[in-house]
């Protein structure tokens, strides 16, 4: 939609720069007809405003927009990967505030800078009038409590749609196991409700290794178990795993054994008893090999008391390959 913009100078004079279709086109015309002054741009611009409701939007060539470095942080860590993936059609508009003949950048600094790399000349903005400067650093300050980000099941659900590889294969194998995703953080009986740890999972041991830990808190009875598929529990699986994944034929039956004599809630009190300096996930997988080797054990020395020696070779290999 082009913008109609009138210009009026010092002397009262005015000059028309016609109906600009856009953003580029704006500019160039600004810049033919020449030192134009900077305070009469922005009072152009802000003059011709969409007003919607009490607010204000206009497409504003970022060669007039500023920081004020009394309240605006510093540019972070973040801006080297918005410009290299830059996409216009993804930047919300910038919020600013038009005061003394200037409009500030009250969020949006990176998408400015990035914006600018990549030679794009004008940013859609909502402009804010008659705000101090204290005012501003107010709205600064507080413009995260304004923000609702998206929950990982939001993420979760989005993905579904556009076909997202991972979250796809993680709700088939979801469904595989009769597993509910859930957006109540709250640990509900087969429900699962740690999809950042489930993702983890995925990225490092694939479908296939996510399906075992699955599989192995059902063969445990946790199904049905409040926080069977809470973070914890599933690192702790994820470790196990991955620490025995040469053997599992083997070990299985035995980390099972561990599992079935305890629930998730009393393994995870168990396991922060005894291990108090780690984190609950490394705690709870520290007692599931401590489980399992103390039943390799047993099964060794029962071998070797029965004479079996296939049963000691195969305890023997279990325990120390």
């Amino acid at each position: 939609m082009g913008v109609f913009l009138v210009i009026k100078s010092e002397t009262n004079r005015s000059m028309q720069v016609g109906n600009l279709c856009t953003d580029e086109e704006s500019l160039k015309i600004f810049k033919e007809r020449g030192n134009i002054m900077s305070k009469e741009l922005c009072a152009a611009v802000l003059s011709n405003a969409i007003k919607i409701g009490n607010k204000k939007f206009a497409n504003v060539p970022l060669n007039i927009l500023s920081i004020d470095t009394d309240y605006q942080r510093t540019t972070g860590s973040k801006l080297k990967k918005l410009t290299e993936e830059w996409d216009e059609e993804q930047c919300d508009p910038l919020l600013v505030s038009y005061r003394d003949d200037k409009f500030f950048i009250l969020d949006g600094q990176h998408r400015w800078i990035a914006a600018k790399a990549n030679h794009v000349e004008c940013l859609p903005c909502k402009i804010y009038t008659g705000l101090s400067k204290i005012d501003e650093a107010r709205l600064f300050a507080k413009q995260d409590l304004c923000v609702t980000k998206l929950t990982p099941y939001d993420t979760y659900k989005a993905n579904l749609v556009i076909g997202d590889i991972v979250d796809t294969a993680i709700r088939t194998v979801c469904h595989k196991h009769n597993i509910m995703v859930s957006k109540n953080r709250r640990a509900q009986p087969g429900h699962l409700n740690a999809i950042v740890t489930t993702r983890e999972i995925f990225m490092s041991c694939g479908s296939e290794g996510l399906d075992w830990v699955f599989s192995t808190i059902h063969e445990a009875g946790w199904h049905q178990c409040k926080k069977a598929y809470g973070k914890t529990i599933l690192t702790a699986l994820k470790f196990t795993y991955e620490n025995y994944k040469s053997k599992l034929s083997q070990i299985e039956p035995l980390i099972v054994d561990v599992l079935q004599n305890e629930n998730p809630n009393s393994i995870i009190v168990k396991a922060r008893h005894k291990f108090s300096h780690c984190t609950d996930k490394e705690a709870v997988y520290r007692l599931i090999t401590n489980g399992v080797s103390e039943r390799c054990e047993k099964r060794l020395k029962k071998a070797l008391e029965d004479g079996d020696h296939d049963g000691w070779v195969d305890a023997y290999q279990t325990l120390f390959n």
